[in-house]
């Protein structure tokens, strides 16, 4: 019985969008950065509140509908970082850690820009991940050849603030003779630079998967390592600075 050899499959040039060759890209055009935050509280409605002032009129304690009152106001709750599975993929999760590794800001690549130099014209790639593939340049959209091919330009070009950290869950919801174990967290924007190594936080943020690249994706096959795309950064331990 014969056996072949794997064959590795390089990565492409991404293809050129010839529709879209000199329109701004939304991400560029976007001043401001977009987080969400879990409901911490409740909003009273109309209703309740109306609620509250006949339930007042009609002699029932003011205790009564202060206990009302917080049974309607739940937090979102915080899920063991031991409880988090595939079933969270896609959805906004709270976890409570100790950060334990946090790395220095880089800039992400956002959206890049390349210049023709022939026509004064500029072409946009978007990218949504870590990793990006340049564009391949085949033919003008009027169907004739570059004279020299658009160069990638950074300072035309959107970077966004981007740091990695590790947070371990906390002793109390690490079982007896358990190993703790450990999530990575992406900042982006204004959030990063908000935690340090040490600091014992309750991150709110989407759960995503990620999958590998390059070299480790041909040994982890369809396997995709997860992390914590970071919304919401609460310190849970004050400190004071001498």
């Amino acid at each position: 019985m014969a056996c072949t050899a794997p064959v590795l499959v390089l990565p492409q040039a991404a293809p050129i969008d010839q529709q879209n060759i000199n329109k701004l890209p939304p991400a560029l055009l976007r001043r401001y950065d977009v987080y969400i935050h879990a409901e911490k509280r409740m909003p009273d409605t109309e209703d309740s509140s109306s609620g509250k002032g006949t339930a007042a009129a009609a002699g029932v304690g003011l205790d009564a509908a202060a206990d009302a009152a917080k049974s309607r106001a739940k937090e979102h709750p915080i899920t063991p970082l031991r409880k988090v599975a595939a079933q969270h993929i896609g959805k906004l999760v709270r976890v409570r850690g100790m950060v334990t590794h946090v790395t220095d800001v880089k800039p992400l690549a956002s959206v890049l820009t390349y210049l023709d130099e022939d026509s004064n014209t500029e072409v946009y790639q978007e990218v949504t991940g870590r990793s990006f593939m340049p564009l391949q340049f085949s033919k003008k959209p009027d169907g004739s050849k570059w004279n020299k091919e658009p160069q990638l330009q950074t300072r035309g070009s959107k970077f966004v603030k981007f740091q990695e950290a590790r947070i371990q869950e906390m002793p109390d919801e690490v079982p007896p003779g358990a190993t703790p174990r450990c999530i990575n967290v992406h900042l982006k924007g204004d959030i990063t630079r908000s935690m340090k190594a040490g600091d014992t936080v309750c991150l709110t943020g989407i759960f995503l998967p990620e999958p590998f690249t390059g070299w480790k994706a041909l040994k982890a096959g369809l396997l995709a390592s997860t992390y914590l795309e970071v919304m919401e950064v609460q310190q849970l331990k004050e400190s004071y600075d001498a």
